[in-house]
């Protein structure tokens, strides 16, 4: 079902020609809101696109895993997948069907590929750009599964990830609080979404570039690669200044909340409440800021659409804050033996 599923996106995006707008305005906005309405878990059985690299999975024999260096980037690896995926997209694939549809059917055999090679989840865990942002919506979130549904279908566990959320979801995330690799990328997001939706600005020189929709029908040119990349320097080409625009994005939320953190030390002394309150504030911010622009081209043709969206998707991400920042950070469950990790299922 999920492969038909994808199977039909790939086709509408290809064959028609309002494809690239039903599936950047009206199909991807509903990625975010459902992965937190429907939890980790069940994001992660719904996926098409694991479900793809589940495939793979199942035809891996050997023992080669996922080198050590690239292990030891954890969501870093896949937040750099993703903000390149979104440089791609503003001086390429947005509007060109053709593209949007190699790059979607070349997501799906990048994830067959490398879990082919690698065994498990490698490509959701160390390389997918919706693994990371899945991680981001779910990770401060109190676990909502039953314990029996809580765990993923794959057995044996092969080992592809460190600190695996889809075995124990908790235990990874407390575990993870210490470190700075979360908190890095974590921290980085908002700014990410930010820079992504205000290049359309920075290069036309108005907002209405990206609200009027014009974008989803701009086929890929040597013009949008590298034409004139901001309204302000137009000698910059786009090639340059879209990834320009999303690393400094990136790079001023990660300070911005870092220094939120720091600020906080007095009123939370206690380290790990501190930062998980800060990542599920960082967690809220982007969803707020990703659902004030995404879907906004087609939602404005439709009267009283947009006035629904502004005010259900800040009802749900308060929701979802509170119960975050009610969750508050417990300490790690101890390890479980060997014997039983050994019995335990992990995702396919």
């Amino acid at each position: 079902m999920l492969l038909a599923g994808y199977g039909a996106t790939l086709a509408l995006v290809v064959a028609h020609p309002v494809g690239p707008r039903l599936f950047w305005t009206v199909i991807m906005p509903l990625v975010p809101a459902g992965i937190v309405l429907a939890g980790f878990h069940a994001w992660r059985r719904a996926c098409p696109i694991a479900a793809v690299g589940a495939l793979g999975a199942r035809l891996h024999r050997g023992r080669r895993r996922v080198p050590a260096r690239w292990r030891r980037l954890g969501l870093r690896a896949s937040f750099a997948v993703l903000l390149t995926c979104l440089a791609l997209r503003l001086v390429g694939t947005n509007g060109d069907p053709l593209a949007l549809g190699v790059f979607l059917g070349g997501l799906g055999l990048a994830a067959f590929a490398l879990n082919l090679l690698f065994g498990g989840r490698s490509f959701c865990h160390h390389a997918c750009p919706v693994g990371v942002v899945e991680r981001i919506y779910t990770d401060a979130a109190p676990a909502v599964a039953r314990p029996e549904r809580a765990a993923s279908g794959c057995a044996p566990c092969t080992g592809c990830a460190k600190g695996c959320a889809d075995l124990d979801r908790e235990r990874a995330y407390e575990r993870g609080l210490a470190g700075a690799d979360r908190r890095l990328v974590f921290y980085a997001f908002p700014g990410l979404v930010f820079a992504f939706y205000a290049y359309y600005a920075l290069r036309a020189g108005t907002w209405e570039a990206y609200f009027d929709g014009r974008w989803t029908e701009a086929p890929m040119s040597a013009e949008l690669l590298l034409g004139p990349g901001f309204a302000f320097a137009p000698s910059v080409p786009a090639l340059v200044a879209a990834p320009l625009t999303l690393l400094a994005g990136s790079a001023l939320s990660a300070l911005l909340f870092h220094g939120l953190e720091r600020a906080l030390a007095r009123a939370v002394p206690d380290a790990r409440r501190r930062r998980h309150r800060v990542l599920a504030l960082a967690s809220f911010a982007a969803f707020n800021t990703f659902y004030f622009f995404a879907g906004a081209p087609t939602l404005r043709l439709l009267p009283g659409a947009s006035r629904v969206v502004a005010f259900a998707i800040p009802v749900i991400a308060t929701v979802v804050l509170l119960r975050r920042l009610d969750r508050g950070a417990r300490r790690a469950p101890e390890p479980a033996p060997r014997a039983e990790r050994r019995r335990l299922p992990v995702l396919s």
